[in-house]
């Protein structure tokens, strides 16, 4: 077997091939005549490859396929055997006739002076069952047990597998529910070049900017819950949908109803909200345009809509400003169909702004608030969450620039007991936001960044390029409906 000589040329071959050329030519030097045959050491059926040499021989099989020619020397086939055929079970050693017959395979090569060498894994004749199925050659990461029931929690590893790359100069911008927020301020953090098309005016407090919604997204337009308020900024941002709807607060001040809590106390007029809300579009349409990387948390099914406009809104008319009239609002939870079509209307329209766009999904893992639904929150929400992880799932596999990220699947699974959640049960705490996101960057390797930056900020703004509390609290436009049940106290 290769490893006996190798040791004894005091070579290593598992690391690189360049110890194999070392190898060949140490032999060649002894006898230029010599000829060499690559005896590849047989897998057992079944045999782990996280636990055992297996993994390092299937990768040892590959390197001598692509090196093969260049060598000049005749291999085996990198076997496979069943476990009957090892002794006591054992999968370093075989029964006597197992290397009888690897030993007249080799025999046979020699006199024929040709390799019967395959790249792929092979079954030996009558000592492997060609009666198997498709999981039988799995990887670890694909059985529950060995992946999921037997590490310690903070150790699973792959759940996730980049599909696009992301570099340190692309620039990201992120959207979506509060969720979105925390990915937004693990990207700064790391030096990424965060997208910031609409960032405070100059002079303007940190506290006072995120209160009006500068630094909490890419651009100033609050929480986007649904499939269909995505769309309809994008529409409006484009200049194909334009609605003259103002809302009064509580204290007769106009505000806007696409983002009403981020208006402070309000505008002395209709005409001032509608102004300011075509500069803010303005910004949103830049962003589209200019980003490399968008990434979108999907949160809601459940939304409030205008029966007249078809507008949807962020939050119910008259929880936190507007009047709630039934005659004039319903209410809608989007179904699966509904919103895979209209994620798909936005990705259209999306690359005709921008043909090289790259799209990253996550779904939120925090629970509903409240549920308009007839029915237990906790139902609501587990539908809500399977039907947006569902819709997720399927632009992954139709889109080829879209990707991915299990953020709800590594908060929400079992292993985890609810560990990154506070005591309320709905709040990631950042301890688990920082274990989420360790499992984006194991992938997304952004080497040599700079410090924290953000493409498009102003450099004289007071306020920071994302907004952070000191609790690290996202802001949630859901959280009023909590006040709105105890009657704001």
């Amino acid at each position: 077997m290769l490893n006996r000589p190798v040791k004894k040329f005091g070579l290593i071959p598992d690391d690189s091939l360049g110890d194999y050329d070392g190898l060949y030519s140490a032999i060649k030097n002894i006898n230029k005549n010599a000829e060499i045959v690559f005896v590849q050491y047989p897998i057992v059926n079944g045999e782990d490859a996280a636990s055992t040499g297996r993994g390092r021989r299937i990768e040892r099989s590959k390197m001598t396929a692509a090196r093969r020619k260049d060598w000049q020397f005749l291999s085996t086939p990198l076997y496979k055997i069943d476990i009957d055929h090892t002794v006591e079970g054992s999968i370093n050693h075989f029964r006597d006739y197992v290397y009888d017959e690897i030993a007249g395979i080799v025999e046979k090569i020699m006199l024929d002076r040709e390799s019967v060498f395959s790249p792929d894994i092979t079954g030996l004749g009558g000592f492997f069952s060609q009666i198997s199925s498709p999981y039988a050659e799995m990887p670890d990461r694909q059985y529950w047990k060995v992946a999921v029931a037997d590490p310690y929690p903070l150790s699973i590893k792959n759940l996730y597998r980049k599909k696009i790359e992301i570099s340190a100069s692309d620039a990201v911008a992120t959207c979506g529910s509060c969720f979105a927020q925390h990915i937004g301020k693990q990207l700064v953090r790391k030096g990424l070049n965060y997208l910031d098309s609409e960032p405070a005016p100059d002079g303007v407090p940190a506290e006072e900017a995120k209160a009006l919604g500068y630094g909490i997204y890419s651009a100033r337009y609050g929480n986007v819950y649904t499939s269909r308020q995505l769309l309809q900024l994008f529409d409006r941002a484009f200049g194909t949908r334009h609605f003259d709807e103002v809302w009064q607060n509580k204290d007769g001040r106009f505000v806007d109803p696409f983002r009403p809590n981020l208006c402070g106390g309000g505008y002395a007029s209709a005409d001032e909200v509608l102004q300011e809300q075509q500069r803010h579009l303005q910004n949103v349409r830049r962003m589209f345009e200019t980003l490399d990387v968008f990434v979108f948390t999907m949160g809601l099914t459940e939304t409030w809509a205008n029966r007249d406009t078809g507008a949807v809104y962020p939050i119910c008319p008259g929880v936190t400003a507007g009047t709630f009239d039934p005659e004039r609002t319903e209410f809608l939870n989007l179904d699966y169909a509904t919103i895979l079509e209209e994620m798909e209307a936005f990705l259209d329209r999306l690359r005709k702004v921008n043909p090289a766009v790259k799209v990253l999904l996550t779904v939120s893992p925090v629970p509903l608030t409240a549920t308009a639904e007839d029915r237990h929150v906790l139902v609501s929400t587990m539908a809500s969450k399977a039907i947006l992880r569902a819709v997720a799932d399927q632009l992954y596999r139709r889109h080829d620039n879209v990707d991915y990220f299990p953020s709800y699947d590594i908060i929400m699974s079992p292993p985890y007991k609810s560990m990154f959640f506070k005591s309320n049960l709905r709040t990631i705490h950042e301890e688990g936001v920082d274990y989420v996101m360790s499992h984006f960057f194991a992938e997304h390797r952004f080497e040599d960044v700079p410090g924290p930056q953000a493409a498009g900020v102003q450099e004289a703004s007071a306020a920071p390029v994302l907004a952070e509390d000191d609790d690290d609290e996202a802001f949630c436009d859901e959280a009023f409906l909590e006040l709105e049940r105890s009657g704001g106290r």
